[in-house]
């Protein structure tokens, strides 16, 4: 849907409306001037009908000659009435005599004015007035107007008031756009606002506008900045402690199976050994089981093994995590017997993280390394693992960014409508950490995670 700017919406509809407005206006004068020109008409009417009911009077007093009526040219040398042209016409309906006043205009007119103004009046209409005296009819005088006049005239008031209406028209425009623009002011600052509000920035608030409904939109957004920020590093905290939470219960399980679990198995084995070696020379049979006793237990140590490296890495708290993440690309490299290519990177010093943040980055490359393993059918890996500065507003910014590229079967980003379970813990984790995840699709094919987590935040909220 298209959309418009509200400043050019205003204009917009501020010259619309002056446009409707000059279209009524011009009609009124329109009309206006054509009822002039009737009145006029009216009064000229008016005017020779009495000089020719003075010269009956004078006629039948004997102060003039009978056939001297009617005698128009006195109105003419009388009146000053232009554009007007009077007609009077005996009884037998012959053309006694006529007179013009005015009239041949040099001055033109659009065609398009011509026809509207003659199709909305009818600037040569003529009136009528009979003429009688003492009871005896004696003809009819007739006034009609020159239609040029009145077209002139019309077209004359018409131009001033168009020539008036564009001037003031643009005036306002222009001292409206810059009028507007100051009122709209605040709304870039609102806008500006939202949009950090909608990539989790809160921190900032709206200053005072001296609008009302500015200044109330400003407070009650710096409201709800405020709640959000509050909620969502509460909420930030709760996850963070979620997560560490879930790994103490992980070293939990990691340490009981390992001391119980592992000491059970190692146990069996022993024995399974021992009953092999004893029953070799007087129980074949017997031995044989042994040895099958033995294989399984081979078999769940190595189980028991790998559930170990993903519940925590016995060596996770001595080597640290650059060294850990070596060990667990190079058990990848070597588990899957060559089908992918496992490579890492690692940019800047890792050593001073606290403990949550190492833990959980591991926790996320060794999620995206099973992923690969499980659904790309990749021929290479790479994880990058970088520290690097950002700059933000008057300062610079520790952030952590992890990238995990493959070469493997996807083409599209389809699957981040539908995630599984490693994909919602993967983004929990991020979003406890303050940090931002992002899914992007590789030409021809591939998939690259984007993983953005600033160090500030992190160790704040560990702090806390």
């Amino acid at each position: 849907m298209r959309t418009f700017s509200l400043k050019s919406y205003l204009l917009l509809l501020i010259i619309t409306v002056a446009t409707l407005c000059l279209m009524f206006t011009s009609l009124w004068v329109l009309y206006q001037t054509d009822k002039q020109t009737q009145q006029q008409t009216q009064q000229a009417l008016n005017s020779a009908a009495k000089q020719l009911h003075v010269q009956r009077i004078r006629v039948q007093t004997n102060f003039d000659r009978a056939e001297n009526f009617p005698n128009l040219a006195l109105w003419q040398e009388a009146e000053n009435y232009s554009g007007l042209c009077l007609r009077f016409i005996g009884v037998e309906a012959t053309v006694e005599q006529s007179v013009c006043r005015g009239g041949g205009m040099t001055e033109s007119w659009p065609a398009w004015f011509e026809l509207l103004y003659r199709k909305l009046f009818h600037p040569d209409k003529a009136l009528e007035q009979p003429i009688s005296h003492a009871g005896q009819y004696y003809g009819t005088l007739m006034a009609l107007p020159s239609d040029d006049v009145a077209l002139n005239n019309a077209w004359q008031d018409i131009r001033k008031l168009m020539g008036l209406a564009v001037l003031t028209t643009i005036s306002l425009s222009v001292m409206l756009y810059f009028a507007i623009g100051y009122l709209l002011a605040p709304s870039r600052v609102i806008i500006h606002d939202l949009q950090k509000m909608k990539t989790n920035e809160f921190s900032s608030r709206m200053p005072d506008f001296f609008i009302t409904e500015w200044q109330y939109m400003g407070q009650e957004i710096n409201q709800l900045a405020a709640d959000l920020q509050t909620n969502l590093a509460e909420r930030k905290a709760l996850a963070l402690k979620l997560v560490g939470i879930q790994e103490q219960e992980r070293k939990f399980l990691a340490r009981e199976l390992h001391d119980e679990f592992g000491q059970s198995l190692a146990g069996l084995s022993a024995v399974a050994s021992l009953i092999t070696q004893l029953a070799e020379k007087d129980y074949p049979l017997l031995a044989s089981q042994g040895e099958k006793i033995t294989e399984i237990t081979t078999h769940m140590m190595d189980l028991l093994r790998g559930m170990l490296i993903r519940l925590r890495p016995s060596d996770f708290d001595e080597l640290g995590l650059v060294d850990s993440l070596k060990v667990l690309i190079t058990g990848w490299n070597t588990q899957n017997s060559g089908k992918t290519h496992y490579q890492l990177e690692v940019i800047g010093d890792f050593s001073d993280l606290n403990d949550t943040l190492p833990v959980n980055l591991f926790r996320m490359v060794q999620e995206c390394l099973t992923n690969i393993a499980k659904h790309s059918r990749a021929s290479k890996a790479l994880v990058m693992l970088q520290r690097i500065n950002v700059p933000a507003v008057g300062k610079w910014r520790e952030h952590i960014v992890l990238n995990i590229e493959d070469d493997g079967i996807a083409s599209d980003l389809t699957f981040i409508k539908r995630p599984g379970i490693g994909l919602l813990g993967l983004q929990e984790r991020v979003e406890a950490l303050g940090g931002m995840l992002q899914f992007n699709a590789l030409s021809p094919s591939g998939l690259a995670i984007h993983i953005d987590i600033p160090l500030q935040n992190t160790r704040e909220e560990s702090s806390e």
